[in-house]
């Protein structure tokens, strides 16, 4: 079971890794260089890189729990 809720939350993280990527690819320069250099979010956009970010964190701790998990009941 834990190894299904941890794949499921890559796929998130990944899809949602995707979705980030396309959309800063559909800005114009300016804008890229906005958020590059500035660090200035719109609203939608800080929620967008925040919930990648919390997610990202949350599977990075989801895959050392499985694997520490793993190795426990191999043992």
């Amino acid at each position: 079971m834990l190894i299904k809720i941890t794949m499921i939350l890559v796929v998130i993280s990944f899809a949602l890794l995707i979705t980030s990527r396309m959309y800063v690819r559909t800005l114009g320069v300016t804008d890229q260089l906005r958020i590059s250099v500035k660090k200035e979010y719109k609203k939608g956009e800080e929620i967008l890189f925040t919930l990648f970010g919390f997610t990202v964190m949350v599977t990075f701790v989801m895959v050392i729990v499985t694997v520490i998990s793993l190795i426990i009941k191999c043992l």
